[in-house]
């Protein structure tokens, strides 16, 4: 039995911590016409649902969920996905890519790692609270993270590289074996209440280019979220070995005179 639009919205209310009583206030409801929603003896106007949707702080995908729609996630997620050919600079575009597809799906925090050698290498992550959180409290840059492909093979991150598929965990530090030591991990996912996290190999072609790590607060799979992020993954594989084509010279290329 699917749930209904007043389940899902005490389901977000729950996860906020949020009483009955403070986001009726919040949203100028009257008493008592909350629990009427969630029960099911009434629906929610457009408004009302807007309204509970920006005090829950929820995603455009958990907004166009209560909507029972799709919303326009994947037409923005292609708006992102067009803007990548535009831009010229690597490091611009996996930041821009990041910080986009976190904004639009809800992300706590994106991460992309690059294949460099033997190591897998922090490129880019989310400019979201959690990244700078963890910034602060590690004291120093994400980007000076790095794990080894050989060395440490437990690492679901290292995993989705060498095997090209993705890993699901509820327990973050699978994902940061060889960067980051199991107590400060722990730490910050209990900071954060980070519940549940993926990671996915960037391909394109059968060549494999790193790995894309993202996270959300909720106990459940990524699978609304999934085939979107596989696209979007995929484009970025797509530049990526464009660019290094470029940066490339043919290898059957006639050497200089010069």
């Amino acid at each position: 039995m699917s749930e209904s639009v007043g389940d899902k919205i005490r389901t977000y209310r729950k996860r906020a911590g949020v009483s009955q009583l403070d986001l009726e206030m919040a949203i100028g409801a009257s008493p008592g016409s909350l629990s009427r929603i969630e029960n099911g003896v009434n629906n929610p106007t457009k408004e009302t649902i807007l309204k509970i949707a920006d005090h829950l702080s929820l995603s455009d995908l958990e907004l166009g969920d209560l909507f029972g729609i799709v919303f326009d996630t994947p037409s923005k997620l292609l708006n992102i996905i067009n803007n990548l050919e535009g831009i010229l600079n690597t490091d611009e575009l996996l930041q821009y890519a990041v910080d986009e597809v976190a904004k639009v799906l809800g992300f706590s925090i994106v991460v992309l790692l690059l294949v460099d050698g033997d190591r897998l290498r922090v490129s880019a992550f989310s400019r979201t609270n959690l990244a700078l959180i963890t910034i602060g409290r590690l004291g120093k840059n994400l980007t000076s993270l790095s794990v080894s492909l050989t060395e440490h093979p437990d690492n679901y991150l290292v995993r989705v590289v060498k095997e090209k598929k993705k890993y699901y965990s509820d327990y973050n530090y699978n994902f940061t074996v060889g960067a980051m030591s199991r107590n400060f991990t722990e730490l910050m996912q209990k900071f954060s209440k980070s519940r549940y996290s993926a990671g996915l190999p960037i391909l394109y072609e059968a060549k494999v280019y790193g790995a894309v790590y993202f996270t959300h607060l909720e106990k459940r799979t990524f699978d609304a979220e999934m085939p979107l992020m596989e696209e979007f993954v995929s484009q970025i594989g797509r530049q990526l070995a464009l660019k290094f084509c470029q940066a490339s010279p043919p290898a059957d290329a006639a050497p200089s005179d010069r």
